[in-house]
């Protein structure tokens, strides 16, 4: 009897550590999965935040350079820009819209509709205002002129915002991003700014 209870213990002990070294594998393999996902969401925004950056940053050059207005060339490279600025809006509408649901705790559908409308209004209206602006000859028109400077001035105030903070390059800079920070706020400041902007050109349109 005392021989069978000899054995039994160290079974039940080498059957405890197998199992620990097993809860221990998967535990560590369940943290480097969830790891990789939070380095990917971080990624993912850092990436759609250098768009935004570039998308305020064209906007911003493309309305100097037309409002400029010293020649030809100058107004070309601005619609240039302006077009450039199209590719990356989509983008900025992502990042923003995930800034606003974070910081307002709305849905994402909720927070992703007036940052939609307001892009829309500025950049994607076939005849919005600053559709057709300076295809003309001529100087341009005290209308097409005050558009430009509304612009303008949106895309500066969004610029100066989300200069504020540099994304990050390294994973780790990838996963605190996911967490939330300072780029929250910038990204909030620029949706005012873009909203704003939109406002003032329905406004102007009475």
């Amino acid at each position: 009897m005392s021989s069978k209870r000899s054995y039994t213990v160290p079974v039940l002990l080498l059957i405890i550590m197998v199992l620990m070294t097993m809860l221990i594998m998967v535990y560590s393999k369940l943290l480097i999965a969830q790891q990789k996902q939070t380095t990917d969401e971080g990624k993912r925004l850092a990436e759609q935040y250098v768009l935004a950056n570039a998308f305020a940053e064209r906007l911003s050059e493309g309305t100097n350079l037309m409002l400029k207005d010293t020649s030809m060339a100058d107004r070309l490279r601005g619609k240039q820009l302006l077009g450039e600025a199209a590719f990356p809006s989509l983008e900025t509408v992502g990042i923003l819209t995930e800034a606003s649901h974070r910081s307002s705790g709305q849905a994402v559908k909720e927070a992703f509709k007036p940052i939609s409308i307001a892009m829309t209004e500025i950049i994607h209206q076939q005849n919005g205002k600053m559709s057709g602006i300076g295809e003309h000859d001529g100087l341009l028109t005290q209308e097409e002129r005050t558009v430009l400077m509304k612009v303008h001035d949106g895309a500066v105030k969004m610029t100066d915002a989300l200069h504020r903070f540099r994304p990050p390059t390294g994973e780790a800079g990838f996963r605190q991003m996911t967490a939330g920070g300072d780029w929250v706020a910038s990204a909030m400041d620029a949706v005012k700014a873009l909203e704003d902007t939109a406002a003032a050109l329905k406004k102007q349109g009475g």
